[in-house]
């Protein structure tokens, strides 16, 4: 009693004795074993009885450095099930794949909004073309401007005696002190032409100078209101028409925008049927020639002369459908700790872990 049979490796499991110390046979010795962390049950009685496993065996192997060995594995329940259900789902996928992707409901909205960005670059176009706002704007603008016109002619050419009968007709949107001394002079003349008084003569004379005098600034304050006018015009009629020639442009540059996202989409959908095609005849030819699909955990053990043991390793075993031979991949310490674990609290867990890290390769969707 009390020889110490077990030991470990990095501190992955602390040390139990083994009554009696089990002599010549590694295999038994490993078995009749138990782990610190669970002294209740031996080795052998905890992974011969885990529901996962469809059947477990032990041997004796070499590792690659020709040192003996006792392997343990778990042959794996559900492996070759699970991939022949995946498979089956994929040729599924694979084939609806060709009729529809989730990339169509893109293509349809892309398709409707550049269709509405279109149609509205045309409803604009045709606005553009429709010139009652052009005409609006001259009703507004071009009377007035006319009437200016007419004095502005009037202004330049007549005297001041032969202002006086079209003193009445004559129309100064800005009546400043030059234009109201303007008309002033030419009513002074116009009261004044039958009276021959020296007075009235007087009068006369410093109108008809002034009215010399203050004709330029008429003349530039009528100018400068035509000139208002017909700016104020000329610029909400371009203002008018940049606004909607920059929206044709927004419009029709989304429009762009959409066709080149569109023409992507259908690269992307072509080059998706080409995969779908790839892989549904990977698939087909997989399930035409199926493999046996199967998994196994192992678990190493090194024995000693002395009939001391060490867990040196374990790890995974996978053989997917397509492959020949199954592909071994170690633990990790962590992964290796949790494999005990999963054992003795007897954890379907491995199926789990099997299946959510280790896919066909084969996707459609």
């Amino acid at each position: 009693m009390g020889t110490l049979c077990l030991r470990v490796v990095a501190g992955l499991y602390t040390a139990i004795s083994l009554s009696g110390c089990l002599q010549g046979n590694d295999i038994e010795i490993v078995k009749e074993g138990r782990f610190d962390d669970y002294p209740e049950f031996k080795i052998g009685e905890t992974f011969d009885h885990r529901s996962l496993c469809e059947s477990t065996s032990w041997d004796l192997v070499k590792d690659d450095r020709g040192r003996d060995l006792v392997e343990y594995r778990c042959e794996i329940n559900g492996i070759h099930a699970y991939y022949t259900e995946k498979l089956a789902q994929q040729a599924d996928q694979c084939e609806a794949a060709l009729t529809t992707t989730y990339l169509d409901s893109h293509l349809r909205r892309f398709t409707a909004q550049r269709e509405k960005e279109l149609e509205k670059a045309e409803r604009l176009k045709i606005l553009l073309e429709d010139d009652s706002y052009d005409a609006s704007v001259r009703a507004e603008h071009e009377p007035q401007m006319a009437k200016i016109k007419a004095t502005l002619d009037v202004v330049r050419t007549k005297t001041i005696d032969q202002m006086i009968p079209l003193i009445d007709r004559l129309y100064f949107p800005v009546r400043g002190s030059d234009v109201l001394n303007y008309i002033s002079d030419i009513e002074t003349i116009a009261e004044n032409r039958n009276d021959t008084s020296k007075t009235a003569q007087q009068y006369n004379y410093y109108a008809r100078k002034n009215f010399d005098e203050v004709k330029p600034a008429v003349i530039a304050s009528l100018e400068k209101s035509y000139s208002y006018h017909e700016k104020e015009m000329n610029g909400s009629i371009r203002a008018h028409r940049a606004n909607f020639e920059g929206s044709i442009q927004a419009a029709e540059e989304e429009a762009a925008r959409l066709t080149t996202l569109i023409e992507g989409i259908a690269r992307d959908e072509e080059k998706a049927d080409e995969t779908a095609q790839a892989n549904l005849a990977k698939i087909n030819q997989i399930l035409s020639t199926f493999n046996v699909a199967s998994a196994y955990e192992f678990l190493q053990w090194s024995v000693a002369e002395d009939n001391t043991f060490v867990l040196i390793g374990g790890g995974l075993a996978l053989r997917k459908p397509q492959d020949e031979t199954h592909q071994r991949a170690p633990y990790l310490d962590a992964r290796l700790r949790q494999a005990i674990g999963d054992a003795y609290s007897n954890s379907s867990g491995l199926f789990n872990y099997i299946t959510q890290r280790t896919q066909t390769g084969l996707d459609c969707q």
